[in-house]
């Protein structure tokens, strides 16, 4: 799930357990190699910048968009 947001590279930041990182970061070679993922998602999985460490988050996740554009009420 977290490769498919990385994808649209609308994806900033996400915050973990550390648990859950580490859980990440094993599972993308597995994912890379079966192609649902590319080597530069790998890349931002295992940066140290992208997942962020955040107690108490082993049964979700919290994940900032880049901020690409700013909507205004056209009337």
């Amino acid at each position: 799930m977290l490769g498919l947001l990385f994808q649209t590279g609308s994806l900033k930041v996400c915050f973990l357990d550390q648990q859950l990182i580490l859980a990440v970061r094993e599972a993308s070679p597995l994912l890379l190699r079966d192609g649902a993922i590319t080597a530069e998602i790998v890349n931002l999985l295992s940066d140290g910048k992208h997942l962020q460490k955040w107690p108490h988050h082993i049964d979700h996740v919290h994940v900032r968009f880049l901020e690409t554009r700013r909507f205004t009420n056209r009337r």
